[in-house]
């Protein structure tokens, strides 16, 4: 029986399970707050409302209690599974932060999406206007985009993700990028004019199998917990993205962050770690993954931190 459905049969995880498979099935809950729809608008549309959203009436991170707002973190649902790393580096340091986040909405104002039906683009619209909108009047001064970018600029994620992803089958990477580009050209150049520092995240490897199902049935049967694409499937899915960021993140002045030697180094990248998932689904790290990386973010904080003294803000 397929593993996923003996979980449910069962359901949930029975008693007998092996300890093993059961530790790594349940990375499939290892999310933090910031992905729930206390924080971030969900698949259903169910999370803040743009009032709130223009009030800054958001999930706060980094340093708790009231002051002044230093950073902003902008994105699709990746934005939320990031989020804790960015509000550990930023607790360190004092500074404090908001999180908009809106599913499979890029963090790309008047940006056209293909695929979509009409209501989802303006949605969409409707709530990246409403951020732009929180930064301008809130003088809020950093701005993280955190994103799925390659599922955007190749208008695809990968075929079959979960039971039936195949590494074999090469991954989509036609070039839909063009209004992506521009969108992300657009929003750069408005937020430098603004005086604000703009900070894009690079995306994580996608990983296509659902991870903690998957080290699950490999830890249950004996196989390979190797689980994750090979480096040239990952390096074809991630160029175009990762070249487009580069690009204007060098031509505005723009930050990069780049988590992605964080799970891949030597042309070899994990899934998992000693039986853990790094991964609670397919393309989404987990809550405990995210922390351990605050470490990416600490630099960039500490310098901020270190400007707001000098200027006493």
């Amino acid at each position: 029986m397929l593993f996923g459905g003996y979980v449910t049969n069962q359901q949930g995880l029975p008693g007998r399970l092996p300890a093993a498979a059961r530790e790594a099935y349940s990375a499939t809950y290892d999310l933090s707050r910031f992905s729930s729809s206390d924080c971030s608008i969900d698949t259903n549309g169910s999370g803040p409302s743009l009032a709130d959203v223009r009030a800054g009436k958001l999930c706060q991170l980094g340093a708790a209690g009231n002051g002044p707002i230093n950073f902003i973190v902008w994105g699709d649902s990746h934005s939320g599974a990031m989020a804790p790393a960015i509000d550990k580096a930023a607790a360190d340091v004092g500074m404090r932060g908001l999180l908009t986040g809106h599913a499979s909405c890029p963090p790309l104002p008047d940006v056209v999406l293909s695929r979509r039906n009409d209501a989802d683009t303006a949605q969409c619209a409707s709530y990246n206007a409403a951020v732009r909108d929180l930064i301008a009047e809130k003088h809020i001064p950093v701005v993280f985009m955190v994103a799925y970018w390659p599922k955007y600029v190749h208008d695809a994620e990968l075929p079959n993700e979960g039971l039936y992803f195949d590494p074999s089958v090469p991954p989509p990477v036609e070039d839909h990028s063009a209004f992506i580009k521009t969108a992300l050209d657009n929003t750069l150049a408005e937020l430098k004019q603004q005086g604000k520092q703009a900070v894009l995240v690079m995306d994580v490897p996608e990983m296509g199998r659902f991870v903690p199902e998957a080290l699950a049935k490999a830890l249950m049967t004996g196989t390979t917990t190797d689980i994750a694409p090979p480096w040239s499937y990952i390096a074809a899915r991630q160029a175009l993205s990762r070249s487009i960021l580069a690009t204007s993140a060098a031509t505005y002045g723009a930050t990069v962050v780049d988590p992605l030697p964080t799970i891949c180094a030597n042309e070899h990248c994990d899934a998992e770690r000693n039986g853990i998932a790094l991964y609670k689904d397919a393309d989404h790290i987990t809550a405990t993954m995210a922390s351990s990386i605050s470490y990416l973010y600490a630099p960039l904080f500490k310098s901020l931190a270190a400007a707001a003294a000098s200027t006493g803000g």
